[in-house]
């Protein structure tokens, strides 16, 4: 049956370092609830949930990553699920093995009816939503997966591209939902960052998680400020900037100076999108923050010069 999920709602990490991984959280602004759910923490920040538990000795999960997101869920319309948030019978196990949750819009409002979240940060929520997930794939995965995205979750394909770095290259396929994407990456360079994250994890997993804010540049001072470190944008990168798209030179002072990428419609020039990356903080996982001005896509020179900035970041 085909369910078209409109928002991934929530994120559940599975971790063997919980303080520590709470402690990282933390610094996003995501507060713990006093209470737990079915033996997880949960932390909330404006419309993002996650639950982060430990690995159960008795299960046997296909990822061998000290940390890791064990399930995606998926937020739909009313009537397309039944039984209570996080029940088993709700996953669907998707062909790569990451874990899908489909809990509907009804289920989850009373859900969080009966939960005491705490309040949002006292400067006020620098983050708003899950804009998307990329997953690391084995190349014999990839067209299985995307196949499995269009006909459970009437996902669209946006076309495919190459981003190449100084020595390797991968390949991202983004699926596009109502108000979110999953992007599949994946590499036949035996020396990529890629087949790095999944010889690590022994197991396709989420490589990134990207979290949605209405103003990046608060959002970084904001965890810059708790000591979350992001990668490091070559200066090329904004000379060349600087060339191909007409922006006053102070404009490209305030992206390199925050360390923020840069995209922009040509053709309509107030559709921007720009973006950031942190450097690794959970073994090979990282974060993404994200803010759109109305510019769909994910800025694929951007990408390309985040694929340069984490192989130098790599030979370090």
């Amino acid at each position: 049956m085909l369910i078209r999920p409109s928002s991934i709602r929530f994120v559940e990490l599975t971790t063997s370092s919980l303080a520590l991984t709470l402690g990282v959280l933390k610094r996003f602004g995501f507060a713990c609830e006093a209470r737990p759910y079915k033996g997880r923490t949960v932390l909330r920040h404006e419309g993002i949930t996650l639950f982060v538990t430990s690995p159960k000795p008795e299960k046997f999960d296909h990822v061998r990553l000290e940390t890791y997101v064990s399930r995606i869920g998926l937020l739909c319309q009313e009537g397309k699920s039944a039984g209570e948030v996080l029940s088993e019978n709700q996953d669907l196990a998707s062909p790569c093995g990451v874990l899908f949750h489909v809990i509907d819009q009804k289920q989850w409002h009373e859900w969080e009816s009966q939960r005491e979240f705490p309040e949002c940060p006292r400067q006020g929520p620098f983050l708003s939503h899950i804009d998307h997930v990329a997953l690391n794939l084995f190349p014999t995965q990839l067209e299985l997966m995307g196949r499995w995205l269009e006909a459970s979750f009437g996902m669209t394909a946006l076309p495919p591209h190459e981003i190449k770095g100084h020595s390797t290259s991968f390949l991202c396929s983004p699926y596009e939902g109502p108000s979110f994407s999953i992007v599949l990456n994946t590499s036949t360079c035996a020396t990529s960052q890629i087949t790095a994250f999944l010889e690590a994890s022994q197991g396709a997993s989420v490589q990134h998680i990207a979290f949605a804010t209405r103003d990046i540049f608060r959002a970084i001072e904001k965890v810059r400020q708790k000591g979350v470190p992001f990668i490091e944008i070559p200066s090329l990168y904004y000379d060349a900037l600087e060339r191909e798209i007409p922006l006053h030179p102070n404009q490209v002072s305030v992206l390199k100076h925050a360390g923020v990428l840069y995209d922009q419609d040509l053709n309509t020039p107030d559709h921007q999108l720009l973006q950031t990356f942190t450097r690794d903080l959970f073994g090979p996982i990282f974060f993404e923050l994200i803010e759109r001005r109305a510019r769909r896509g994910f800025g694929e020179g951007n990408i390309e010069a985040l694929f340069k900035a984490v192989e130098a970041q790599t030979k370090r």
